[in-house]
């Protein structure tokens, strides 16, 4: 187990299977229970944001889901370009269980790389700075995350839009809860969210404006 308050990302060279050699490796916050190669420079990182326990623990308070995209082209220097943080502490998504949970639609030559997953967001969507890591936050809502990765000399994560499918203001099943039997797909521009027994769709370029349950 490597995790306490930071993960390490570690670059290795496999070149020779005989023979791995660690090239590089990079400390972050947090961690990620998922990677996935975004072209041959770059991987997207899935997971949790954490900070220092102030006690005598000397752990991690987990945090809200976070999402790290990381450029590895240098193996003896990799970096994150960016990281973006969704919802508080308490936040939790079925996706980090099982990952085939998470849809990736690669890029093309029209759009770079699309990915959806569902996240119980606790709190706010977007944490509030001067926050207390202690505290627990109550579920706000659930609902599909759609995000796009781009890579190059303007590489960054966009989130796109969000299916919410259910909300404490606006409950309407008593399981809120977005396990990892959810799943998504992606079609051209078109985006459907299975969870629980309901289908919802929804535009890419809209992904509030969904229909459903079907």
């Amino acid at each position: 187990m490597t995790f306490r308050q930071t993960d390490p990302l570690y670059v290795v060279d496999l070149s020779n299977p005989a023979d791995p050699q660690l090239k590089g490796e990079l400390e972050i916050d947090g961690y990620s229970d998922y990677l996935h190669p975004i072209g041959e420079d770059y991987l997207l990182g899935i997971g949790r944001d954490a900070v220092v326990a102030e006690d005598n623990f000397g752990g991690g308070l987990i945090q809200g889901v976070k999402l790290a995209l990381f450029n590895v082209s240098d193996a003896e220097n990799p970096t994150e370009v960016q990281s973006m943080i969704i919802g508080e502490r308490g936040t939790q998504s079925g996706a980090l269980q099982n990952h085939r949970a998470i849809t990736v639609q690669a890029a093309n030559a029209d759009r770079p790389t699309r990915v959806t997953f569902g996240i119980n967001v606790h709190g706010n969507a977007t944490p509030r700075e001067n926050g207390d890591p202690r505290d627990w936050y109550q579920w706000n809502y659930t609902g599909l995350h759609g995000f796009e990765v781009l890579t190059g000399t303007d590489a960054r994560i966009e989130q796109r839009g969000t299916m919410i499918v259910n909300s404490a203001s606006n409950q309407t099943s008593g399981n809120y809860w977005n396990s990892g039997e959810d799943r998504s797909v992606i079609v051209g521009d078109s985006v459907y969210y299975i969870h629980g027994s309901d289908v919802y769709s929804a535009n890419w370029f809209g992904m509030d404006q969904f229909v459903g349950p079907r």
